[in-house]
């Protein structure tokens, strides 16, 4: 698909959004009684002010709706269509002969004809192999989304992303689907000129095409459904944008080495709690580089979901040396941790200074994510 094309498609999607919004503020004026002119105000410099006060409203409620810890995902799916099909993951594409048979005039990419090996995503790693009855659904998105965003909605919902081979499987089976839309399965990529390249599957002026789009596209709105499969396990996406609070920001040269930053099932990772033997912040990051420490991303999972705190964690205080945060205000640099609170049944969240405090109390353990 031509650059030019997606380019495109994000200037549409940029313009209706601006659309809507000027849509949804003369609503508001209307209700309030307020002149639509107060608004024309905010594109000149006598609005900038106001601007910075709405701006900061934006940001607030943002990042309340952010301290999820991946809960609930930066986008969702706006509509989810279940389909019933006899797979697995270790079902092969049929050879090159059969698919040029089944998808005729060359309408199938050389992609599927390569002996290099497809690439999972770290979602379908370690999944259940066997051929059995799986739960397919093709997912919708109200916005353009990004693949990675995509991902993430799913396996917050319970779902991971299909395979090439598992998304022609489903349409083998259910051949209505491409009558409209085209299908996309993100769970697994092949390299093309350095670039990932998925699986994608749909109708183009009446003929069935079976081919190959960029990983990193920008997936245009209605044109697109993201096929998923259902997953039992439990998620934490350690990669997802940070919640940063205000007043703190993220120095990437202030960041420990071999931090964990990326999709894991909780099931298939070990959690671990070590007791540091460093007194002071610097030892700390020293003694703990390389170890996979759990992020911000994990601390704020168990923060919305206290059910699922570790029994072993409930008597310390534990450092998620993953993050660390920058101070604006001091300059000095600081962590999270969480503690249990046996009267509540909640974890409790705080923060502590790396230059200030002392770490050779026995209460405190740092979280470390092994896969």
């Amino acid at each position: 698909m031509a650059k030019k094309t997606k380019d495109f498609s994000v200037v549409v999607w940029v313009f209706g959004w601006l659309l809507g919004v000027a849509v949804a503020l003369r609503k508001l004026a209307n209700e309030a009684s307020v002149p639509f002119e107060a608004f024309e105000r905010l594109g000149s410099e006598r609005g900038e002010s106001t601007l910075k006060k709405i701006v900061q409203i934006v940001r607030g409620d943002w990042e309340k709706e952010q301290s999820h810890g991946g809960a609930i995902p930066l986008v969702s799916f706006s509509s989810f269509d279940h389909y019933s099909v006899v797979t697995g993951p270790s079902v092969p594409l049929p050879g090159w002969e059969t698919l040029s048979r089944n998808f005729p005039n060359g309408n199938i990419s050389f992609a599927f004809r390569d002996r290099q090996p497809w690439v999972r995503h770290s979602s379908c790693l370690h999944i259940d192999e066997i051929p059995r009855e799986q739960d397919f659904v093709v997912g919708f998105f109200s916005r353009p989304v990004y693949s990675t965003q995509a991902i993430s909605a799913g396996v917050c919902q319970g779902y991971r992303p299909a395979l090439h081979n598992e998304v022609y499987r489903l349409v083998q089976r259910h051949p209505e689907l491409i009558k409209s839309v085209w299908l996309v399965a993100i769970g697994s990529w092949i390299f093309v000129d350095g670039r990932r390249q998925v699986a994608v599957i749909g109708k183009n002026e009446g003929e069935v095409f079976f081919g190959v789009d960029d990983f990193e596209s920008f997936w245009e709105k209605g044109r697109y459904g993201f096929v998923l499969v259902r997953d039992e396990r439990l998620w934490v996406d350690s990669g997802e944008e940070l919640h940063v609070p205000e007043g703190w920001s993220i120095r990437p040269e202030d960041q420990i080495v071999g931090a964990v930053r990326e999709l894991f099932a909780v099931s298939e990772a070990t959690i671990l709690l070590i007791r540091p033997t460093a007194t002071v912040g610097e030892d700390l990051c020293t003694e703990f580089a390389g170890f996979g420490c759990a992020n911000v991303c994990v601390h704020d999972y168990f923060l919305v979901n206290p059910e699922r705190y570790p029994e072993s964690w409930k008597g310390s205080i534990v450092l998620f040396l993953g993050t660390i945060f920058h101070s604006q205000a001091n300059g000095l640099s600081y962590i999270e941790y969480l503690s249990w609170d046996e009267k509540t049944g909640q974890c409790v969240s705080g923060s502590v200074c790396l230059e200030e405090r002392s770490f050779s109390n026995k209460i405190y353990r740092v979280a470390v994510v092994r896969l």
